[in-house]
């Protein structure tokens, strides 16, 4: 996958995320419905983030580094 297609895509998931726990909070929120949620496979998140705790620990940090780069 190209880095261009693969980072839209890390966003599609990481927005999906964003619904459900705004949904459900974090323990209602599992990586399975999050898949499901993005239209992809389980297997593609634990790949790329490792487990939940990895996927919303990379949203804080791009939401930390938006708020950053926004201050500047």
């Amino acid at each position: 996958m190209r880095e261009e297609a693969r980072t839209e895509r890390q966003a599609q998931i990481e927005r999906a995320a964003y619904r459900l726990l705004r949904e459900r909070g974090y323990g209602g929120t599992s990586m399975l419905a999050i898949a499901r949620e993005a239209r992809a496979s389980n297997e593609t998140l634990y790949r790329w983030y490792g487990d939940k705790n990895g996927l919303f620990k990379t949203m804080v940090e791009a939401n930390a580094r938006e708020t950053r780069e926004a201050l500047q």
